[in-house]
C-alpha cells in the first residue's frame, strides 16, 4: 500500500458518518419506506467495540453480522468464510444485490 500522495499533493479525505442525517432520513422513511440494514463487526476490531455495533444496530434496526476472527479491515486469515460469504448471504437472502 502506497502512502505517497496523490498528484495534486492533497491528501483526499473520506467523509465521516453523519449519524445525525442518517437517523433523520430513517426517521423520515418510516416503517413504509423501510430497507434492509446491517451493521458488520469485526470481532478484534480495536476502533469500533461490540457496545458501539450493538447501539448502532438498535439505532438504525440493523441487523448485525459478527465476523468472527477478524480485525477493523476484514483481511486476516479467513475472511472468505467469517466475512465475504455470511455477508454475500446477506445480500441474496434480502435481494439486495
Amino acid at each position: 500500500m502506497s502512502t505517497r500522495l496523490p498528484a495534486s499533493g492533497m491528501r483526499r479525505k473520506v467523509p465521516a458518518l453523519d449519524a445525525q442525517r442518517l437517523a433523520l432520513l430513517h426517521e423520515r422513511l418510516g416503517t413504509a419506506g423501510r430497507f434492509p440494514s446491517l451493521y458488520v463487526q469485526a470481532e478484534k476490531d480495536l476502533l469500533f467495540d461490540s457496545a458501539s455495533a450493538e447501539s448502532f444496530a438498535q439505532d438504525f434496526g440493523s441487523e448485525l453480522l459478527l465476523c468472527r476472527k477478524q480485525a477493523h479491515c476484514f483481511l486476516d486469515a479467513g475472511w472468505e468464510d467469517s466475512y465475504a460469504r455470511p455477508l454475500g448471504k446477506w445480500l441474496v437472502e434480502r435481494d439486495v444485490t
